[in-house]
């Protein structure tokens, strides 16, 4: 599943198998082909739902593999794209037209973190690392490097992430440790965290 498919294959693999979802996801989340967005796009508006509680009270994620015992699963969709976004290296020179992989990573963290906007500090949504996604935003963002964002990632990021979980006061909370490295600050640090979508 390395090669460009189109929206129409999509239904085919999905059809056949609904696992197929997730690994129609995973090869497009990193942005490497030149359609990543529009299929990302795709299975978001079709086959993806927003998480929400059910019935019984549980939080539900959709393709959603938490930490295995002795195995790590794939990081959520929204952590990853997270990473992939905001763990650049760039300067005042850096040419985007250059890099059109790189700016399509930005173009899928958008789309996934609109969403799953509901659970991006979320205290049973986390990675492999028990990290939520703010969590994850938080030790790779750089003040210095954002600036040299494209205006409409940094419009929204400011918006949505920025302002909302007041991340910028919440940074000097990383801490270093020789066992663990950074280390997040905690859920409580920033403005807005939820259990089970429950805002606190």
């Amino acid at each position: 599943m390395n090669t460009e498919i189109r929206t129409i294959q999509v239904d085919k693999l999905v059809q056949e198998d609904g696992k197929n979802i997730r690994k129609i996801l995973y090869n497009h989340i990193f942005g490497n082909q030149e359609n990543s967005v529009q299929i990302i796009s795709y299975l978001l508006d079709n086959y993806i739902n927003t998480p929400y509680i059910d019935e019984n009270n549980d939080l539900v994620l959709q393709g959603y593999m938490p930490r295995q015992i002795y195995s790590l699963a794939e990081h959520p969709y929204l952590h990853e794209s997270a990473y992939q976004a905001f763990a650049f290296h760039i300067g005042q020179d850096f040419d985007w037209s250059k890099y059109p992989i790189f700016e399509r990573r930005l173009q899928i963290f958008l789309l996934i973190c609109k969403k799953f906007s509901n659970v991006l500090n979320e205290a049973h949504y986390i990675n492999g690392y028990y990290r939520t996604a703010i969590q994850e935003i938080a030790l790779n963002f750089n003040q210095e490097k954002f600036k040299f964002y494209p205006d409409y990632f940094k419009d929204y990021v400011q918006e949505h992430i920025i302002d909302k979980y007041d991340l910028i006061n919440a940074l000097p909370l990383i801490k270093k440790s020789f066992d663990f490295g950074r280390q997040a600050p905690p859920l409580s640090a920033f403005k807005v965290h939820t259990k089970k979508l429950v805002e606190y």
